[in-house]
């Protein structure tokens, strides 16, 4: 997968179904740990982003369970909150607000 390190990641791991497989393995596999039994913030906070390939941000929180289909190109702003069931198709960046309420 380190073809999508480059250019746009979703865009580069469209073009190769092997490697479209294998990012949509690694989110199943990052939110099935992300949702799967309780975890402290903190350790809610890192699966996240290990999920979404972004560096953490510790303002960030998220209300589990989290579901997505690549994640590679989600972006949060500061201060965000993410509410249960919140849900990600990935064909595109879905960036949300520099300040999200919360």
């Amino acid at each position: 997968m380190e073809k999508e390190k480059t250019g746009n990641k979703i865009e580069n791991i469209l073009d190769d179904p092997k490697a479209m497989r294998a990012a949509s393995q690694r989110a199943m596999r990052l939110a099935a740990k992300l949702n799967g039994t309780y975890h402290e913030p903190q350790e809610v906070r890192r699966l996240f982003f290990e999920l979404i390939d972004q560096p953490e941000d510790d303002t960030f929180c998220l209300f589990p369970p989290f579901y997505t289909d690549y994640g590679m190109n989600i972006t949060v702003g500061k201060t965000c909150t993410a509410l249960p069931l919140c849900w990600e198709k990935m064909c595109g960046s879905v960036p949300t607000p520099p300040s999200c309420p919360g």
